[in-house]
């Protein structure tokens, strides 16, 4: 296959994960696509440059901080129920010594999920809300909104879009694919393999 070209398959959940497992895992390299309408899981994508960032706190306490106010958000709006009042995370990390690189998927306990992407787009939104609100909003010194991996001036300019939140505001869209857990981000591959449900 030519470099670049993506090969799309369909599959049960069943018959997905029996071959995903019995593939070597270096060689696991799937997405799911998050359709524009369909229930799914709350999903995070959270990304930021060591090298331009070395003297700003460390990527677990920017995780720390957002999972506690995620919580608090989903309990405020009676996403969790009042006996565990937490969500459930499964975190995929693709971190390396340039960037500190992270995918969450978020469960609430009660069995529910959000109607749709952009729902979680929504949820995202009051997120980034409070953390304005806790962190002042002015973005060049908030410690939420970090420097771009090519920055090179390090001035921060609203027009430039040169700081950018620590986690992704831009993947709630239309039919978004987002990567598997048991899943690695390898760029050399010439194609990646696509499932498309709901969660």
């Amino acid at each position: 296959m030519v470099r670049g070209q993506k090969r799309f398959v369909v599959a049960s959940y069943q018959s997905f994960w029996t071959n995903l497992f019995k593939t070597n895992k270096l060689e696991r390299n799937f997405y799911e696509t998050i359709l524009i309408d369909v229930p799914c899981h709350l999903h995070i994508d959270a990304e930021f440059s060591l090298l331009t960032n070395e003297k700003t706190e460390q990527g677990s306490w920017y995780e720390e901080k957002m999972i506690q106010i995620i919580n608090d958000i989903a309990l405020e709006l009676e996403l969790v129920d009042n006996v565990n009042k937490q969500l459930e995370w499964i975190i995929l990390d693709a971190s390396n010594a340039k960037k500190f690189s992270r995918h969450y998927i978020v469960k609430m306990t009660s069995g529910k999920a959000f109607r749709n992407n952009y729902h979680c787009g929504a949820f995202m939104r009051r997120v980034e809300k409070r953390i304005l609100e806790t962190y002042g909003q002015d973005m060049s010194t908030n410690p939420f909104y970090l420097w771009s991996e090519k920055e090179t001036e390090f001035i921060y300019h609203p027009s430039k879009m040169n700081k950018t939140c620590f986690f992704d505001m831009t993947i709630y869209n239309q039919r978004r694919q987002f990567r598997t857990v048991g899943s690695v981000k390898v760029f050399f591959f010439c194609f990646s393999f696509f499932i498309f449900s709901c969660f």
